[in-house]
């Protein structure tokens, strides 16, 4: 295209300096396209016959201008004239009916080499290094199409011992590509947040080191891990990425709106609620003002839970419970569904100890709150426990 555009300029520039009227042939456009596209105005300087050197230049200098211009406007007329257009359709069209063909015709061999190597019994490392994918054994296999919707199912895979076989390879193949994946990425020299973007799991980054597999059983020995400087990296990837594994777990969780008895069940540690909750690291600093907190209502999200969580460590969970529930003001029914014992509910009122003994006393009652409730509290639960016994 860029030579058959520089013979026009030229020939153009031979027509009009030379004033020749020799013919030329002609595009198959009406005239006003071409007069629109071609339009261009020269002064009637003869450029090549100039006395004074400054003006010859100057002259160029114009005509080299208007050249450019001229040719910038027939390129874009060029380009978006229906004949090009048209042309231009037809070879895309041929061309992906061709990549169609010879993709179709790859695949066919993929699958016969498939086939072939089906026949050797071959283990699934040499159908991975003869390039053959998951798909391609699928089809060599002969398997129902319709097998990959039900693949979970015990039964299908008992009556199918090929979809187990292709289940097994599929497996295999997608593992050693995101070995492949870690490999080229520990060329590179990422950091760990760019390894765990790319889905890599500990296990491939560990095959990706090269390391040896009896490592995993004395990774623990400081000697071990100063004479390989891999496994260090390993160890360390390992516990980046179980910890944003924790705060993807979090993040899920915090999204359903659970309770903090849930957030323990599921072993979330404080640290990765922090950075679920999505909270600035310099808050740890100034989280005991109430501006903070009243600012960040995350951050008190944050400090109900880590008190939960060690409590519970403490051998309080059930104490920390009732403390979540008080908060929520629910109603005794709530706190007996969730068994919570009045002596678990006592603490969590956070009362003095010796008023167990005046419990029942409204004198007590009346400079004590909190006692009325545990009172009243107690005697519908040792109901309810009645009821049940009954």
């Amino acid at each position: 295209m860029r030579n058959f555009l520089l013979l026009l300029v030229l020939a153009f520039v031979a027509f009009t300096s030379g004033r020749a009227t020799a013919h030329r042939p002609q595009l198959k456009v009406s005239k006003p396209e071409l007069a629109q596209a071609a339009q261009w105005s020269i002064d009637d300087k003869r450029f090549l016959r100039a006395t004074n050197a400054a003006d010859e230049e100057r002259g160029m200098t114009e005509l080299m201008a208007k050249l450019k211009a001229w040719l910038q406007k027939f390129k874009s007329w060029f380009t978006k004239s229906k004949p090009v257009q048209k042309t231009t359709a037809q070879y895309q069209k041929l061309a992906d009916k061709t990549m169609a063909k010879y993709q179709t015709l790859v695949y066919k061999r993929e699958v016969t080499s498939a086939e072939d190597l089906i026949k050797k019994g071959v283990a699934d490392d040499v159908l991975y290094q003869n390039k053959i994918s998951p798909e391609a054994y699928f089809d060599a296999l002969k398997l129902d199409p319709k097998l990959k919707f039900i693949s979970d199912s015990p039964v299908v895979r008992a009556n199918n011992p090929n979809l187990e076989k292709f289940l097994s390879y599929s497996s295999f193949w997608t593992g050693r590509k995101e070995v492949a994946r870690a490999e080229d990425l520990i060329k590179k020299g990422v950091v760990n947040d760019v390894l765990y973007q790319n889905k890599i799991s500990p296990e491939a980054y560990f095959d990706a080191l090269k390391l040896d597999p009896k490592l995993k059983f004395i990774s623990d020995s400081p000697v071990v891990r100063a004479n390989n400087p891999n496994l260090e990296k390993f160890l360390s990837y390992s516990s980046f990425w179980t910890g944003r594994k924790e705060v993807a777990r979090a993040e899920d969780l915090i999204k359903k709106g659970v309770v903090n008895d849930v957030l323990y069940q599921n072993k979330i540690s404080p640290e990765a609620y922090f950075g679920a909750l999505k909270l600035d690291p310099k808050l740890r600093f100034i989280s005991d003002s109430p501006a903070a907190r009243a600012n960040n209502p995350n951050l008190e999200k944050f400090f109900s839970y880590s008190s939960f969580f060690y409590k519970s460590q403490a051998g309080k969970r059930e104490v920390a419970k009732a403390e979540d529930l008080i908060k929520k003001g629910v109603a005794d029914n709530v706190l007996i569904q969730n068994k919570i014992s009045p002596e678990a509910y006592f603490e969590a009122l956070k009362l003095d100890s010796r008023l167990k003994v005046v419990a029942d006393s409204a004198h007590a009652w009346a400079n004590n709150p909190g006692l009325e409730k545990f009172y009243k509290y107690s005697t519908k639960y040792y109901k309810n426990q009645a009821g049940n016994l009954d």
